[in-house]
């Protein structure tokens, strides 16, 4: 039995918003097409707000026509990008107007391409003939099958081929009428499927700074046109693209025709990762670094220590006054992508341009780094090999407390959140040492965490230049990777990237940075019991 009923629409449909649309549990929309640059952008965001504001679920398709693939799916993401998080991606792949049918490569590219850009793989719509050539997607995407009948509202048919997929997530049943659709997938499930699903922190911070090196040369505007060209219309009126899309995403505080370079910050953040998780990122919105600054204060994201990813902030005699982002970073120089300022030396501010920058790092005009909270945009189920070494670890080294642990091994697969067998097996060893090495009166065997375990943390420490158990800092660092936290080796030797980690973990988890300096974080009672007490 299906578990939501809805349809789908375009600029097409005669009465988008009709009665079929009133008793739809969710709506997918048409919003981009081809290679051509927003065709019919107006429609789909119409439509896509709408729904929204209607407390409906809501997707939004791109048609395929078989152009270069990635460019196809820069064009959908760049409409996409305000909704990324909350709305449902979705290709369309079918035979009319596409060049590339047949292609069995096209659309696994198209398909990374968006996931490159969003973090989330889409929907892929097609029929029987499109489902085999889409086989290379089936670990990745979720089918929408179209296959019609002419029931009111019929039951799938489990002996229906489609292709590799088992069944389909949504069903294209009729289209007499307006495309009627049923889901097998819960509301609940639909809204995870929106979520992005960076497997690491890291990956996630280098998708920002791709966008952010693929604006550098963008110059601002004498007057409200050619917004989208890097150089066209070029003047000193603070016109840009970055004003106009976050004021027409998100409106206040954000305008064009102001200064920008906070501007162009957020809005690398909130085309990436959409506008609600970008907020999250960010603390809050605001155009004004002064307050941008604050908002990562209050979230205990600050620091005098400059990293890769960061939001570098510089103060004049009054206040805070200019920002950019953190691109790489050595022991004598900080190297930035800055909106508004221009490739000269020193702070620049109004330079009118995106361009790259360099400082040393103990200039005196830095006031300090926020760093945005990128672990929010971390699949929970991602793959680790990381994780995938502790299971063959713990398989090996502590098979008795595994078995006590889960009745089995753990037979390495990598994915951390698949049952929550590895935090039980995790925690298992964590109190086997705890036990054995520091004599608290705990059993690895029952899965509660309670006072005397948080007695025991406070004695367990890890951190740079503690002498830990190396496999309690193995334990450490499959934790931190299972909850998105740490993408290095499985070692038990704890450097800068378990320190980081551990960093990334204290923030996310609001449980106060105790170091600005990496090198001076530690693991103790409080990171503890977050990482073994949550479900990643």
């Amino acid at each position: 039995m299906a578990d939501m009923w809805g349809i789908d629409v375009s600029h097409w449909t005669k009465d988008p918003y009709g009665t079929d649309y009133e008793k739809a549990d969710f709506v997918i929309t048409k919003l981009t097409n081809g290679a051509s640059e927003y065709q019919y952008e107006g429609f789909g965001h119409e439509c896509i707000k709408k729904t929204l504001a209607d407390g409906k679920l809501s997707g939004a398709y791109h048609y395929a026509c078989g152009s270069d693939p990635e460019d196809e799916a820069r064009i959908f993401c760049e409409a996409f990008a305000p909704y990324a998080g909350v709305v449902l991606p979705a290709v369309d792949w079918e035979r009319s107007t596409n060049s590339a049918w047949g292609d069995d490569t096209w659309l696994r590219r198209y398909v990374d391409a968006v996931y490159d850009r969003i973090g989330v793989y889409p929907m892929i719509y097609t029929g029987y003939e499109g489902a085999e050539q889409c086989r290379d997607c089936v670990d990745d995407c979720a089918l929408w099958y179209a296959r019609y009948r002419n029931d009111a509202q019929p039951e799938w048919n489990g002996a229906w081929k489609v292709g590799a997929w088992d069944k389909p997530a949504l069903w294209q049943y009729t289209s007499s009428g307006g495309d009627k659709n049923v889901a097998y997938i819960t509301a609940e499930k639909w809204e995870e499927m929106c979520k992005p699903m960076y497997k690491t922190a890291t990956a996630a911070r280098d998708a920002v700074l791709r966008l952010a090196e693929s604006e550098v040369g963008y110059l601002e505007k004498k007057s409200n046109s050619n917004l989208d060209s890097k150089t066209a219309n070029a003047g000193e009126k603070n016109f840009t693209k970055y004003g106009r899309d976050l004021s027409k995403w998100i409106g206040s505080p954000y305008a064009n025709g102001v200064a920008w370079c906070d501007e162009f910050v957020d809005w690398l953040l909130v085309k990436t990762f959409g506008a609600d998780l970008a907020k999250k990122m960010l603390g809050g919105w605001s155009a004004y670094t002064p307050t941008s600054a604050n908002y990562y204060k209050k979230m205990g994201c600050w620091s005098k220590t400059p990293k890769v990813g960061a939001q570098i902030f510089f103060e004049n005699d009054v206040r805070i006054y200019h920002t950019g982002i953190v691109y790489k970073v050595t022991d004598a120089t900080v190297y930035t992508i800055e909106g508004n300022t221009y490739a000269g030396g020193g702070v620049i501010e109004n330079g009118g341009a995106v361009a790259k920058k360099s400082y040393a790092r103990g200039y005196s005009r830095i006031a300090g780094y926020g760093m945005p909270k990128y672990e929010l945009a971390v699949s929970s189920d991602g793959f680790s090999q990381c994780v995938k070494d502790f299971e063959a670890w713990a398989d090996e080294h502590y098979p008795g407390t595994t078995k006590a642990a889960i009745g089995r091994l753990l037979n390495p697969t990598g994915y951390w959140a698949e049952n929550d067998n590895d935090r039980l097996v995790a925690l298992a060893i964590w109190k086997y040492i705890a036990k054995d090495d520091f004599g608290a009166n705990v059993t690895p065997g029952n899965i509660a965490f309670g006072a005397e375990c948080r007695k025991a943390a406070k004695k367990m420490l890890v951190g740079y230049g503690y002498k830990a158990h190396p496999d309690l800092a193995r334990v450490l660092q499959a934790l931190l990777a299972g909850h998105g936290f740490y993408d290095g080796v499985f070692d038990g030797i704890v450097g800068a990237g378990t320190c980081e980690a551990i960093q990334a973990c204290e923030r996310a988890y609001s449980l106060g940075v105790d170091s600005s300096d990496a090198k001076k974080c530690k693991a103790g009672e409080q990171v503890w019991t977050a990482l073994l007490t949550r479900k990643s």
